[in-house]
């Protein structure tokens, strides 16, 4: 089981700002997280019950507006008769299941399932239950990377398509504490942990209420929600105090469903992961997520029909909200407190309809630095004249502190012209017949210093806005890169490499990164297509270029390739010259890493030894790609140290999420055919 966890953390989670409440604030009911100081707690009821028989006896006799209580010290072992009886409480309608955590320091009664195979320790018969005050443990705290590998990026006897390797997953099985199908389920004060699939299901049902619980350790990966919305509609998740779950809120995205989610707290993993093939360190996935109609297979990219996400702490650094398609109405992101993004990483992910703003970045509060402005995404939508390729707006709150500079540059065909409006606000509309791309910047302005500036990017070809942000004040626009453009031009060598990429380099040229940490610039890169190889050039600032037998934990830089639809990806390693040793290639091999000769990689170092310039022709069937193709998809990670002593950031160009597991994130590029020069 994992260590014991407090609920009560003796750290303040919220700020105030000018008067602007910024974070999660308790309630008068209580603490975040409920427990001791919980004002609603439940101290006795229609039936008292200390044993499984008795419980049992009260589910079956309870009406609606009566209160079974479970008391204090009590535990229930559900697991012999999970297994021999398949046994699921079914709470009837209008009825209360309490404990008494929180009061009088009692941590509330302990309902425990060690079966692995537990579908739903708590059940609804109806409409209008409540689950308050109790503990619900699960029978598996454990992430399980190594069986997700094997499933997934192993060879599997019998199982190679993804249809046949998702049947082999779930032979394992899963656990769930609290299922409904019912409306209005309210759970309260409870602490939920050790459960693989989720603390909390809502399959279906409207207006349910998630309050004041600490949930954790709902981890398994693949699966690991610590609240499932399913088909769900009008749901508030609120007050909450999570932990060590692999998503803390994950919605399935349906049309029509869903959430709120205010005055949560995300802390930090308590455990470190390494992953059991690459040895890289892992943590937990983005916290709050909505899935879209990709992850469905339902042929839309619907990421449910609303979302509100305000007034959260995420203390830890990972992406915070991932929108993994488009709300049918809008996504609202206000008033949280996030702390920086890991490098690389983004704080809000999201494919459009998104409104971010008035959220804090940096902890602890010495850091802060509050945004004054707000980004929305508007999807495409069908005009008269065909396909609108998509709407960016930039909502100013101080027009004063607001820069507008644009430009317009050919992307496919002749330039769109096009102009911004004033200081009260910029909107940029592409209509059907434009081939061109408009790439704006906004910079910001605190106390007349500029403190970060904004890229907006329109680009027809794929229909989608496309937003970065230079440096890290505002990373919430950090948004990944899709629906980008990859040159293909005839076959040449290494000099040619890098002869074009000084040419190019301060150009407005089509793929190119430049990731940043603490202000410390960390990679740059510039990809086409030579003929049948990736070309690639890249700057790397690293502070201890090193070299090891293990490539990945030292100075190098990481190419992943795939194909769109596909599963299968190839993850290739570019390490620079050092000493004696050579510019070299490596792939993954039985555990350890194998020279790839047919790619050509050279390098060279600063002077001052702190950077190291890169030229690679990679032939497209090293990456598992072929020649003449449309289009592909890519991801490439520098990895370096950016001041001495620092640990290894892993900076990306895209975003991806865990890259060398899966390409979701990875850039889709489509092979633009150019002549030579």
């Amino acid at each position: 089981m994992p260590k014991k966890h407090s609920c009560r953390a003796p750290v303040k989670y919220w700020t105030e700002k000018a008067g602007v409440v910024y974070g999660a604030k308790p309630d008068e009911t209580g603490p975040i997280g409920g427990g001791a100081g919980y004002k609603r707690v439940v101290t006795k009821g229609d039936y008292h019950v200390r044993t499984m028989e008795e419980l049992l006896a009260a589910v079956a006799r309870a009406k609606s507006s009566e209160i079974i209580f479970i008391e204090h010290g009590v535990e229930l072992d559900f697991t012999n008769r999970v297994i021999t009886d398949k046994l699921a409480l079914q709470i009837p309608a209008g009825v209360t299941l309490a404990g008494d955590r929180g009061h009088d320091g009692s941590a509330g009664a302990l309902l425990y399932s060690d079966a692995f195979d537990t579908p739903g320790l708590i059940g609804t018969a109806g409409a209008n239950v409540r689950i308050t005050g109790l503990r619900l443990r699960g029978p598996d705290p454990k992430r399980r990377l190594d069986y997700h590998d094997r499933v997934y990026f192993q060879p599997l006897p019998g199982a190679s398509s993804p249809a046949e390797r998702n049947t082999f997953f779930y032979r394992f099985p899963n656990s769930s504490a609290i299922c409904t199908a019912h409306a209005r389920l309210e759970v309260d004060n409870c602490e939920i942990s050790a459960w693989s699939a989720d603390g909390v299901s809502l399959r279906s049902g409207t207006g349910h209420h998630i309050h004041h619980n600490y949930i954790h350790h709902c981890q398994r990966m693949g699966l690991g929600y610590g609240v499932q919305v399913n088909r769900a509609t009008d749901v508030l998740i609120e007050y909450n105090l999570f932990q060590d779950n692999k998503h803390h809120i994950a919605a399935s995205g349906w049309p029509g469903t869903g959430y709120e989610a205010g005055h949560n707290v995300v802390l930090p993993y308590t455990e470190s992961h390494a992953h059991p093939r690459t040895g890289q360190p892992y943590g937990q996935d983005h916290l709050f997520d909505a899935h879209g109609g990709s992850d469905r297979t339902d042929g839309t990219n619907i990421a449910c029909k609303w979302l509100k996400i305000h007034h959260n702490t995420f203390v830890s650094d990972y992406v915070a909200v991932n929108i993994r398609g488009i709300p049918e109405d809008y996504a609202e992101i206000h008033h949280n407190w996030f702390r920086q993004p890991l490098t690389g990483e983004a704080t809000v992910i999201s494919d459009g309809r998104t409104r971010v703003w008035d959220n804090l970045y940096g902890w602890p509060a010495g850091q802060l630095k509050p945004l004054r402005g707000a980004l929305e995404l508007v999807a495409p939508i069908e005009l008269g004249g065909g396909a609108h390729p998509g709407v960016v707006r930039l909502h100013v709150r101080n027009t004063s502190h607001i820069d507008f500079a644009g430009k317009v540059y050919p992307a496919l065909l002749p330039p769109w012209s096009g102009s911004v409006q004033d200081n009260k606000g910029t909107l940029v509309k592409l209509s059907a017949g434009d081939k061109a791309a408009y790439d704006l910047t906004v910079a910001y302005h605190e106390d007349e210093r500029p403190c970060g500036q904004v890229k907006i990017v329109m680009r027809p070809d794929r229909g989608e806005p496309v937003l970065t942000a230079d440096g890290l004040s505002f990373p919430e626009v950090n948004v990944p890169i899709r629906g980008r453009v990859i040159e293909a031009v005839p076959r040449h060598g290494l000099d040619a490499v890098k002869e074009r990429s000084a040419l190019r380099a301060k150009l407005p040229f089509l793929l190119q990164s430049d990731e940043k940490m603490d202000a410390k610039k960390i990679a740059r890169s510039m990809l086409w297509i030579a003929g049948d190889s990736l070309a690639l050039a890249a700057e790397v600032y690293d502070s201890e270029i090193c070299r090891d037998p293990v490539v990945w934990k030292t100075s190098c830089v990481e190419v992943f390739g795939s194909r769109p639809g596909a599963d299968t990806l190839v993850q290739l390693f570019l390490a620079p010259a050092l000493d004696n040793r050579t510019a070299e290639a490596f792939l993954p091999k039985d555990g350890g890493f194998e020279s790839v000769p047919e790619v050509e990689v050279r390098s060279e170092t600063s002077a001052a030894g702190n950077c190291y310039r890169l030229y690679a022709l990679v032939p497209l069937k090293v990456l598992g790609l072929s020649a003449g193709l449309k289009d592909l998809l890519l991801e490439i990670q520098a990895n370096a140290v950016v001041m001495s002593g620092q640990t290894r950031a892993f900076a990306r160009l895209f975003g991806a999420e865990v890259p060398y597991e899966s390409n979701k994130g990875y850039g889709h590029l489509t092979i633009v055919h150019r002549p030579a020069g």
